[in-house]
């Protein structure tokens, strides 16, 4: 059986705005078949897909879709491919829930293994996934808070009746992160969804709890921007910070697993004092963290990290106010938890603050600083040591 040059167009009027799609031309070839099956039938689906406008009109570059494998009534695998996805397209479903546009191009592909049963078997092997140039665009303000120049998942898997999902490899490359609150408290974040007012029913699924193991996790050119108008319930001075992230992970598990090798590099400074030029402050963590319970053992080195910054955050509720105050730390860190949300932790390594400057709190967010209080230019912890056991 073969079907040419066929077309389906699609119309959805129950999505705002409404949904248009066309196939064309679609492709279909389908082997001999025998009722009942006495053996797998071959085939193969093969489409263009584009949007239309109001005039039914294709207007965007096509994506394409192929899909090869074979079937019977009780068991199908299939190779399935889809290039170039335009992920404006999908704007139609999300806006129920997104308030914000999303864009980009997306490649996928996967092999498909589907068994009947009392409970259907769905599988998903040798699943990659490419995406590019993804941004997530404010319409209010036609601004990107969020954007990733590459996102690639290679070697993953899927089990629906297990509930299992395997991640060999995920690699993102150059995202970004702009994150704000205004003075009314609200973040960015929260405007960026719609909320429902809708009470989800209860449910009665009795399968076991999704779980998910993740090969490696590299992420590289990260940048992030803070710019928080109201961090204390009293008046205060804004936070504004920027910075720069890299990190690996390497052999994760969740909900519970062995501790997942993690090395991860932060810069961050004011965004004032980065505009400057300055050097800013630098974290570096290279040990081991497991999701649940959370443990974490490792290296922890700090280099002039600028906690006068987060001043505003801690300092309501003190007499004075920190001015300028950097920190460095070198040595091991553990952390554990225990039953009742109890901890234990320890550090052994050797602390240093440096350019501490101290003043009375003059009650206004206007004027930083009073009196003068305290000032040291270093002020140094060789090998300290701090344990706690739940």
């Amino acid at each position: 059986v073969a079907l040419t040059q066929a077309r389906i167009d699609w119309h959805d009027a129950s999505t705002q705005p409404a949904a248009a799609l066309r196939a064309e031309p679609v492709e279909v070839q389908v082997g001999s078949m025998r009722w009942p099956f006495e053996a797998p039938v071959p085939l193969k689906l093969t489409a263009r897909l584009t949007t239309l406008n109001t005039q039914g009109t294709a207007v965007t570059e096509p994506a394409t879709v192929t899909i090869e494998g074979q079937t019977t009534d009780r068991a199908a695998d299939a190779r399935v491919e889809l290039q170039a996805l335009n992920l404006a397209w999908l704007e139609p479903y999300l806006a129920a829930n997104l308030n914000a546009r999303v864009e980009g191009r997306a490649s996928a592909k996967a092999s498909l293994a589907w068994a009947a049963g009392e409970r259907a078997q769905i599988k998903l092997s040798d699943v990659g996934v490419q995406v590019e140039q993804f941004k997530l665009v404010d319409d209010g303000k036609s601004r990107t808070p969020l954007s990733v120049g590459t996102i690639a998942l290679a070697d993953a898997a899927v089990d629906l009746a297990a509930r299992q999902v395997t991640l060999g490899t995920l690699k993102i490359d150059r995202p970004s992160l702009a994150l704000t609150r205004n003075a009314q408290g609200r973040w960015n974040v929260e405007q960026w969804t719609r909320t429902s007012t809708a009470t989800p029913a209860p449910s009665a699924d009795t399968a076991p709890p999704w779980s998910l193991k993740l090969g490696e996790l590299q992420l590289t050119g990260g940048e992030f921007r803070l710019d928080d108008q109201r961090p204390a319930l009293t008046p205060s001075a804004p936070v504004r910070l920027r910075g720069a992230l890299t990190a690996n992970v390497q052999g994760l598990a969740w909900p519970s697993g062995p501790p997942a090798k993690t090395q991860v590099q932060l810069r961050i400074s004011q965004a004032e004092g980065a505009a400057k030029g300055a050097q800013g402050g630098r974290v570096e963590w290279n040990g081991s963290v497991a999701p649940s319970p959370l443990v974490a053992r490792g290296a922890l080195r700090v280099e002039r990290f600028p906690v006068h910054a987060f001043e505003p955050y801690f300092g309501s509720g003190l007499n004075v106010e920190l001015l300028r105050g950097e920190a460095d730390w070198r040595g091991d860190i553990a952390v554990a938890q225990r039953a009742n949300n109890l901890w234990d932790a320890s550090a052994k390594g050797n602390a240093r603050i440096t350019g501490l400057r101290v003043h009375e709190r003059t009650g206004t967010s206007s004027t930083r600083g009073g009196d003068e209080l305290l000032t040291w230019q270093a002020f140094t912890l060789d090998g300290l040591k701090f344990e706690q056991r739940a």
